[in-house]
Order: C-alpha cells, then sequence, then structure tokens
C-alpha cells in the first residue's frame, strides 16, 4: 500500500527517521515516541517493518517513565494492534537495517 509520494510504508517509515535523526536523537523519549507513532500508521497499513518491530520490543520491555505517562495511549494502542495480528512482519535488507541502526545510535 503507498502513501504519500508513491512511498509503501516501509520506505516511508525509513525516510521519516532518516530526514528527522536530529529530532529522535533529542532523547529516549523521543525514540520510544517514534518508534511506537511509525509502527502504529505501519500496522494499520498492514505490514510492520522488521527495523521497528525490534525496537518495539525493547520499548515494551523497558518501564514508562513519568515523562511519559502522556503516551501510554499510544503504547496501548500499539500493543492492541500487534495483538490483533493484522499484519505482516516484512524484513528489509541489511542496508535499511544498517541504516536506521546507525540513526538510531547517533547523539546530538
Amino acid at each position: 500500500m503507498e502513501v504519500e509520494d508513491g512511498f509503501n510504508a516501509i520506505q516511508a517509515s525509513a525516510k521519516i527517521l532518516e530526514e528527522e535523526w536530529k529530532q529522535l536523537n533529542e532523547n529516549d523519549i523521543t525514540k520510544r515516541a517514534y518508534t511506537i507513532l511509525l509502527s502504529i500508521e505501519c500496522i494499520k497499513m498492514g505490514v510492520l517493518p522488521d527495523f521497528l518491530y525490534d525496537r518495539l520490543i525493547e520499548v515494551f520491555d523497558r518501564k514508562i517513565d513519568i515523562v511519559e505517562e502522556s503516551n501510554i495511549f499510544y503504547v496501548e494502542q500499539c500493543k492492541t494492534l500487534l495483538d490483533q495480528d493484522e499484519y505482516e512482519i516484512v524484513e528489509t535488507d541489511f542496508t535499511t537495517k544498517t541504516r536506521i541502526d546507525y540513526i538510531y545510535s547517533l547523539k546530538q
């Protein structure tokens, strides 16, 4: 399924992470928010790139900080969508995964 500018959900997610790397890496809360919100949008389109799925597992394994209480709704929404199992986890190529890992590892 295509989204804006002819990109599919996986390409659009990678492009957003690439273009917004500075905002993404402001802090861990922002990283988790990007991961959760991009995942929700992808799942709604029936796919979930493996680079987001792997990060979601890490997000759900961590305790939610007090500051993040406003994001609990999105965490619960994401968990609900994952539980519905109406999506396909899509394996991306090594280059994409490496690029996304690099973006997530950047510090400001």
